[in-house]
């Protein structure tokens, strides 16, 4: 619990037996991460230049798991970054491949201020500049990671996306868009997860490889989970919008929007209404008709009565929901009878006033109260043209 044999174990470092040095860094590995004592970790970097690749290499995977505590001290982050530069040019590619692993999370740390000044796009020229400038070997270390045959190396590598991808040439980019389809699910997950985040930060990186790669695995139900066909979907659609949108055969979307699964069925369903289209409507109103999954559902009557507040769409389409929210009152969901009310006020459907009426006695109260407020807004607010 003191820690007492720290002091015993940092003497030992300089043994001549490397078998007994390594066993010294690995006791101090289990103070270090136990204590989270940055001064122990410190005294640890000379072992950087040790002899002996197993020490080296224990020492780089410490680094990596606790070097971030150095980045608060100035003094301790200068030793840290020139003993991570001395990491890169190591006979051992696994030393190598760490220290580039931390000298990008470094710069990143380094360079984040700017974030806060900077558009997205200057920041990140100024960010990629910076890289390039001091270590234009990251992006071939990176390449080589994500390409090992070792998953544990890949999933490495995978943790250097989003910031890789900021500094990242045509090759980068496309080497880490071909990884979306690895046979590991675990690097898979990683690799969408963090290009979502990239590109929804960055649609401008959004290019025909990606769109195609994205849409080959919203497509794919036997190679990919539905998590995976459904963030597919979000990347293409929701990050690199219009451009994306662009790219992608005319029909994915209808398509996807009645698959089997429903969290790909939500997602199509969702970027089809963000569209707002009299074709999207069209199509929402019959899968509504088709729809089992009670959220999915509430979800399309929310939608509709979206639209029905839109004055830039709802004249359009009025024809298509109207018989939607009169059907929609017969439901046993509460949630989805109330958006069909308001719906109905919205559109000021005077058809729809007999069955209002007759709901006026609903034993709910949210129901009762949202049919006097739709019948009032029919009988007393004519619906205005665009523009009046």
């Amino acid at each position: 619990g003191d820690y007492s044999g720290k002091e015993m174990l940092l003497g030992i470092l300089q043994d001549e037996d490397a078998g007994i040095r390594l066993e010294a860094l690995q006791g101090l590995k289990l103070i270090i991460i136990n204590s989270r004592d940055s001064a122990i970790l410190l005294k640890t970097l000379p072992l950087a230049k040790d002899p002996d690749t197993r020490i080296r290499k224990e020492l780089f995977l410490l680094l990596k798991d606790e070097g971030s505590h150095l980045l608060r001290d100035e003094k301790a982050r200068e030793e840290f970054e020139n003993i991570l530069s001395y990491g890169l040019k190591d006979p051992e590619w696994d030393v190598r491949f760490f220290a580039a692993y931390m000298l990008l999370d470094f710069m990143y740390d380094q360079y984040s201020i700017y974030d806060r000044d900077l558009n997205p796009q200057e920041f990140r020229q100024v960010f990629a500049d910076k890289v390039k400038e001091k270590y234009p070997q990251l992006e071939r270390i990176y390449l080589e990671g994500i390409r090992h045959p070792d998953e544990g190396i890949q999933i490495y590598a995978s943790n250097m996306i989003y910031k890789i991808l900021l500094i990242g040439n045509q090759e980068v980019m496309d080497v880490t868009f071909q990884a979306m389809a690895d046979d590991s699910e675990s690097l898979r997950r990683r690799v969408i997860d963090d290009i979502e985040s990239y590109v929804s930060r960055y649609p401008e990186v959004c290019n025909e490889a990606l769109v195609e790669r994205c849409v080959q695995i919203a497509l794919d139900q036997e190679n990919h989970s539905p998590q995976e066909r459904a963030d597919a979907i979000r990347i293409v659609i929701r990050s690199c919008r219009q451009k994306g949108r662009a790219l992608i055969p005319g029909n994915f979307l209808f398509h996807l929007a009645e698959d089997n699964d429903a969290g790909v069925r939500r997602e199509a369903i969702y970027c089809l209404a963000n569209e707002r289209t009299i074709e999207g409507a069209k199509f929402l109103a019959g899968s509504l008709e088709r729809e089992k999954a009670a959220d999915i559902r509430q979800s399309l009557i929310s939608i509709f009565l979206n639209y029905s507040g839109d004055p830039y769409i709802r004249e359009e389409i009025k024809e298509t929901i109207t018989p939607v929210f009169i059907k929609a009152l017969k439901d046993i969901l509460i949630p989805i009878k109330v958006d069909a009310i308001y719906g109905l006020g919205n559109l000021r459907e005077k058809t729809a006033l007999p069955l209002l009426e007759n709901m006026l006695n609903d034993q709910e109260q949210e129901i009762r109260d949202a049919v006097r407020q739709a019948i009032n807004r029919i009988k007393e607010s004519p619906l205005k043209p665009l523009g009046q």
